[in-house]
C-alpha cells in the first residue's frame, strides 16, 4: 500500500526534511525543574509545548508532590499589534517576563488564584519569555493566557506561538536567512505530492495560513 510518509518525489524531499523535522526541535519552552521551592537543585532540562498545568503527584522523576520550581524560557512571537494582557493561575508563586519587563508577580503562596498583567507588543516580533514558579504546598497549577488586542477573552497562550529561539526563514533553494516576521512558505498545488498536504498541515509541524485551488501557504517551524 503507498505510503506518502516514505515515498514522494526527489524534488520534494529536501523540502520535507526542511518542514517537518526543524520544526520538533523549535516549538515549545525550555523547562528546567528544579528541587526546592528557590530553584535549589536542578533535576531535569526538557521542552514542554506549553504552560497548562495541573499536579497532584510528582511532576517528574526526581521531585516530590511538594516543593519544588520551574523555569522556562525562550521565545513568544506576537500575532498582532497592540496591548496584550497576560494572565495566570497559579498554585503557588509565579513571575512573568515578557520582553524583559516583569509584568507578573506574586511570589507566594496562592490557591489557583488569577492575576494579569499588561505590555504592547508589535506583530511578527518575537519577544524573551520567562516564567519561574514554585509550588510549597498541596497540588500544583500553573496556566498562562493572554487576552489579545481589541480582545476581551482571555484564552490559553498557543503552542504555536512558543519558541525556543527565534526562527528563521527557510527558502526552496535550501538557504536559510534570519528573519524576524511571520515565516511563510508557498507552494502550488499542482506540485503537491500524493499525501503531502496531510503532512504540512500537520500542526506539530506548521501552520497552514491559506489554501485554494491554485496555492497552499505555511508557516513552517525550524532551527
Amino acid at each position: 500500500m503507498y505510503n506518502p510518509k516514505t515515498v514522494m518525489k526527489p524534488y520534494l524531499f529536501f523540502l520535507v526534511l526542511v518542514a517537518i523535522t526543524p520544526s520538533i526541535a523549535q516549538s515549545g519552552l525550555q523547562g528546567e525543574y528544579f528541587d526546592g521551592k528557590d530553584f535549589n537543585r536542578k533535576v531535569a532540562t526538557r521542552t514542554d509545548a506549553g504552560l497548562d498545568f495541573s499536579w497532584l503527584n510528582a511532576p517528574i522523576k526526581g521531585l516530590t508532590e511538594t516543593n519544588y520550581s520551574m523555569r522556562w524560557t525562550g521565545k513568544l512571537y506576537a500575532p498582532t499589534t497592540g496591548t496584550y494582557i497576560f494572565s495566570a493561575k497559579v498554585d503557588d508563586g509565579i513571575r512573568v517576563w515578557v520582553g524583559n519587563k516583569l509584568i507578573i508577580e506574586s511570589w507566594q503562596l496562592n490557591n489557583s488564584v488569577k492575576m494579569a498583567g499588561k505590555i504592547i507588543m508589535e506583530a511578527g516580533k518575537y519577544y524573551d519569555i520567562r516564567v519561574d514558579y514554585f509550588n510549597e504546598v498541596l497540588g500544583g497549577v500553573i496556566q498562562l493566557f493572554w487576552t489579545l488586542p481589541n480582545t476581551q477573552q482571555p484564552t490559553l497562550i498557543s503552542p504555536t506561538n512558543y519558541f525556543k529561539s527565534v526562527p528563521k526563514r527557510i527558502g526552496f533553494d535550501g538557504t536559510v536567512a534570519q528573519h524576524n516576521a511571520a515565516h511563510e512558505v508557498e507552494l502550488s498545488v499542482e506540485s503537491v505530492y500524493e499525501g503531502l498536504v496531510e503532512m504540512l498541515q500537520d500542526p506539530a509541524y506548521c501552520q497552514t495560513l491559506k489554501t485554494n485551488a491554485q496555492l497552499m501557504v505555511f508557516r513552517l517551524y525550524d532551527i
